[in-house]
């Protein structure tokens, strides 16, 4: 069986990964944002 050689939690790990990834790409954008805003 090659199901075991990938388990379904990866996938899920994965996903959580991602999602992080762009909450912080986005809040990162967000303060730039309101710097520029503040300073400009």
């Amino acid at each position: 069986m090659s199901n075991e050689s990938d388990p379904p939690g990866k996938r899920y790990r994965l996903r959580g990964l991602i999602a992080v990834t762009l909450a912080g790409i986005a809040s990162w954008v967000l303060i730039i944002w309101v710097v520029v805003k503040l300073f400009s």
